[in-house]
This record gives structure tokens, C-alpha cells and sequence, in this order.
């Protein structure tokens, strides 16, 4: 289980530089919120509730949200630093078509250098050779997948990316169909 940070309709990175002090200062008051809300979840059991943060850094571009201006504190700082702060917490990130040059160009490193454990693919997650290029571990994020025939379909992903099925990350709502489930179980291994 990860904590999500962000969101698709998430507006207000921002936020992050209006914290008080300066770039240094605003990064350590963010990444020390996130060490403290999973403290808070963790603290009560001997295991961990939650094994880390997904940050939701999701199309932040659509609301001009990003973190990209020159005296911003930025998504790639973001990232390296919540994976010191949490060096045996899971740090993932999606990526997807429209992600921001700021996010695309450090993908590589970020994997590289053991501060991303995951960087999931948006949408159907078939697209592999897109996303394979930015990082050297890529996750298909499994999500809103339909039971028919056609590109959205379980099985038509799988059929033509057998090697991805072992490999995804399921984000299943109650909006899911139980066929779409059963399909689902029934083209992945155990």
C-alpha cells in the first residue's frame, strides 16, 4: 500500500513554493510532511500500513500547476528527497504522453540512482517502448480496463504485451465490472 500525493485533478503544487524560507528550506518543511503522515499510519503496528508514497505528479500541465520555474522547488528534487527521507519506502511516480519535459528528462536518473522504485504507465499501459525509454523499471498501471473486445480490453493488451501482464500494478475502483476482474484474474499469472 502506497500513499498517494497529487492526483489527475490535483491543482496546487504550488503550494509548495509558498511554503516559508527559501528553496532548500521549502523542500525539507515538504518532504518532512510526508515522513510525518506515514509515521502517523505506520506508528501503531510493529509492520508498516503503508510501504511508501506514489507521487502523483499527474497532469499538473493541464491547470498550470507545474513545478518547473526557474526558482521552483522541482518534481525531480521532490522525488530525491522524499527516497532519502525513506530510503526503504517504495517511491513511485506515472508517466504518461503529456508528462512535463521536467518529470521525462529525469526518469533515467531517478531510477538510476535508487530514488524511484516504480514509474507506472498511465492509461492502458501498452505503450511500453514509449515509457521504457525514460526509465529502466517501468510498472503498467492496470486501470480502467474493460471486459470487451478492442484496445481497452485486458485481454488485447496482453496479447500483444504478454511480458507486462507479471509485471502490473492493479488500481481497481467500485466501478470495476466483476467480469472485468474475472478477466483480469484469469490472463495473469498467480
Amino acid at each position: 500500500f502506497v500513499l498517494s500525493i497529487g492526483g489527475a485533478s490535483f491543482c496546487d503544487w504550488d503550494s509548495v513554493n509558498r511554503l516559508p524560507g527559501d528553496r532548500a528550506a521549502k523542500l525539507a518543511t515538504f518532504v518532512q510532511s510526508v515522513v510525518d503522515e506515514l509515521a502517523r499510519w505506520n506508528a501503531p503496528s510493529e509492520d508498516p500500513v503503508i510501504d511508501g508514497v506514489d507521487i502523483d505528479y499527474e497532469y499538473p500541465d493541464s491547470c498550470g500547476s507545474t513545478l518547473e520555474g526557474p526558482d521552483s522547488v522541482s518534481i525531480s528534487e521532490i522525488i530525491r528527497g522524499v527516497a532519502e527521507a525513506l530510503p526503504d519506502a517504495i517511491v513511485s511516480v506515472p508517466i504518461y504522453g503529456g508528462s512535463p519535459d521536467s518529470l521525462l528528462g529525469q526518469l533515467g536518473a531517478l531510477t538510476d540512482d535508487g530514488s524511484l522504485s516504480y514509474a507506472a504507465t498511465m492509461g492502458y499501459g501498452c505503450d511500453t517502448d514509449f515509457y521504457q525509454q525514460y526509465a529502466s523499471e517501468v510498472r503498467s498501471l492496470a486501470m480502467g480496463f474493460n471486459v470487451d473486445d478492442g484496445p481497452g480490453a485486458i485481454t488485447s493488451c496482453l496479447s500483444g504485451n504478454p511480458s507486462i501482464g507479471s509485471a502490473m500494478l492493479w488500481n481497481l475502483s467500485s466501478h470495476d465490472a466483476p467480469e472485468c476482474l474475472a478477466a483480469m484474474n484469469s490472463a495473469l499469472p498467480s
